[in-house]
């Protein structure tokens, strides 16, 4: 507690209209502002086991910091979070050739984050009513390719050839977002009211 005191201390030239406690949270706020860009699902994860033991206990404030002791003292855990999850298929498909695609899976796992599938076709042609079959299989398509015609059971996202950073992180974004649950309820109509009577 000595050490935290002086650090505290310390810290107040720089912050002075903080208290001391806010203080010591700052850097951990930014490391989980950081990793969850790409592990959102996973701190999401974290934050609600921590916050429903914390929250009887009255010390809401604490999250943060228990979430970074989790995150820096258990080995390879936001992995293990991911390796939990049900992977998101997405189907990779390229206007170039299957080399492209093979490409883009290669490089793919590198800047996005999460439980991802990432599948390509072998074969260089597909039809359009076989494309709009197949969009039924999977979570997400990645494309470069214009398909005006196109009504896909799945969401779509318009990549370039040679993806930017502002490709992946739409990719990432629709990652961290996704929620497989409610996509298995629409694409099987559970979400309709029973009409059941008593």
């Amino acid at each position: 507690m000595k050490w935290s005191t002086l650090l505290g201390n310390e810290l107040f030239c720089y912050y002075p209209e903080k208290h001391s406690i806010e203080i010591l949270h700052e850097s951990e706020k930014i490391m989980l502002h950081l990793i969850d860009k790409k592990y959102y699902q996973e701190i999401k994860k974290l934050e609600n086991v921590v916050s429903n033991f914390l929250s009887p206990l009255h010390q809401e404030e604490f999250v943060p910091l228990y979430i970074s002791f989790f995150i820096t003292t258990i080995d390879n855990l936001l992995q293990r979070l991911i390796n939990s999850d049900r992977p998101i298929k997405v189907l990779l498909l390229s206007d170039t050739s299957t080399t492209h695609e093979r490409f883009w899976h290669s490089v793919f796992p590198d800047f996005i984050k999460g439980a991802v599938t990432y599948e390509h076709f072998e074969t260089p042609f597909i039809k359009q009513d076989q494309l709009t079959d197949l969009t039924q299989q999977y979570d997400l398509i990645v494309t470069n390719v214009t398909m005006k015609d196109l009504v896909p059971a799945c969401p779509l996202i318009a990549i370039n050839a040679f993806p930017t950073a502002k490709d992946f992180d739409r990719i990432q974004q629709f990652i961290n977002q996704f929620d497989p649950l409610l996509s298995r309820k629409e694409l099987h109509h559970e979400l309709t009211p029973s009409t059941e009577t008593r």
